[in-house]
């Protein structure tokens, strides 16, 4: 087990998108559309992205030193850990968790607000407009998206604590 295991030496793409049991192919079978898993809409194949809730780089840090790469690759690809959503949405949350997400997008929405305050120029009122607009997820968005987090967390978490045991009765019966 080491500190230094790589991004896709646990990313497991065919687990979640091309396998013919994959987590994106099992969702939609037969259908042509499925319910966005955060935001509650409909989104059909291409539009969807299949997103690891607890994002890789998250359970690498957390849990480098102790499994093995194997061991990451499972708790990371489990249908617990994986969530159908829009492509869009996927990649700008990025390698964030859904709660981190959730803060950024809120924190860049109120640095636009202030930078639409007011500047006094010559004791008169000159109003900025910011033209980039920012998209924070609604609350029903943000709600599903941290009641999945709350979900994968507990999954990974037992799951960790369940290897860690396996390795550490394997290093004892091994010396």
């Amino acid at each position: 087990m080491s500190d230094k295991i790589k991004r896709s030496q646990v990313d497991d793409i065919n687990r979640r998108n091309n396998a013919a049991d994959s987590y994106k192919n099992r969702s939609f079978g037969n259908k042509k559309s499925i319910t966005d898993e955060y935001t509650g809409k409909h989104i059909n194949e291409k539009q969807s992205n299949v997103d690891h809730i607890v994002p890789l780089d998250e359970q690498i840090r957390r849990y480098g030193s102790d499994l093995t790469p194997e061991q990451i690759r499972t708790m990371a690809n489990a249908d617990a850990n994986l969530a159908n959503t829009n492509a869009s949405l996927n990649k700008s949350k990025g390698a964030l968790n859904n709660h981190e997400y959730i803060a950024k997008k809120y924190t860049e929405a109120g640095a636009a607000q202030i930078n639409d305050v007011s500047e006094t120029l010559f004791g008169k009122k000159i109003f900025k407009t910011n033209k980039k607009a920012v998209d924070c997820p609604d609350a029903v968005t943000s709600v599903n998206m941290l009641k999945e987090e709350v979900k994968a967390e507990a999954h990974i978490r037992t799951q960790a604590t369940k290897y860690k045991i396996e390795n550490t009765v394997n290093e004892i019966k091994n010396s």
